[in-house]
């Protein structure tokens, strides 16, 4: 995914709740990799920085992290 995909935003960040924490782990990557198209998913990525893995946790902050870097650019 890059920039322009908000079309998978909302099924990525549904993909967020999954039992799997490398798929949680993987649905955050692909948000941060959407860049200001994952802007909505926000909520749901800060959420996710408290994942009981603590990959996930990292990966969202990541993803939060290359979301608000892309919106500055």
């Amino acid at each position: 995914l890059g920039p322009g995909s908000a079309e998978a935003v909302p099924e990525l960040t549904e993909v967020l709740k999954d039992k799997s924490p490398e798929v949680r782990a993987a649905a955050c990557i692909a948000l941060g990799n959407a860049g200001t198209s994952a802007k909505t998913a926000l909520p749901a990525l800060q959420n996710a920085i408290q994942d009981s893995d603590d990959k996930v946790g990292l990966c969202a902050l990541r993803a939060i992290t290359t979301i608000g870097v892309t919106d500055n650019a």
